[in-house]
């Protein structure tokens, strides 16, 4: 997996880095599930906004997966977007999964077990009573 860290307004510290990685690799537990992911640490310099942002781009087999947090200290905000991605990327796991197709296992004498056809209802009429009427 590709990781991409970058501060925007702000110098991306070298915990951070070690917190994002730390979390991240805990998202490789499902194989070939992220080929890349790009977290963007925004500080707004606004004296009366004072808002951070942290983003958190996963890009997965067949779609990309985006998460947002706000806040007010960076580290809170970066860990809180990073459970926010992992839960994402469960939830992402867990629809894939159900798509899965698995053979059943199958035995010999099932191979070419005899089809059973049942006869219709006597009091249902066949189409071609039902004309004679």
């Amino acid at each position: 997996m590709q990781i991409n860290v970058e501060g925007r307004n702000t110098d991306v510290q070298q915990r951070w880095r070690k917190l994002i990685e730390e979390k991240l690799a805990k998202c490789e537990r499902y194989p070939n599930e992220i080929t890349h992911a790009r977290v963007t640490i925004t500080h707004s310099p606004h004296h009366q906004q004072g808002d951070n942002q942290v983003q958190v781009v996963l890009s997965v087999s067949g779609r990309t997966l985006t998460v947002k947090k706000h806040g007010a200290q960076i580290p809170t905000v970066l860990r809180s977007a990073l459970l926010a991605a992992e839960r994402e990327l469960d939830g992402y796991h867990r629809s894939r999964k159900r798509f899965v197709k698995t053979p059943a296992a199958r035995e010999e004498d099932d191979a070419f077990a005899p089809v059973i056809q049942s006869r219709r209802a006597a009091s249902v009429p066949s189409v071609s009573q039902r004309r004679a009427r």
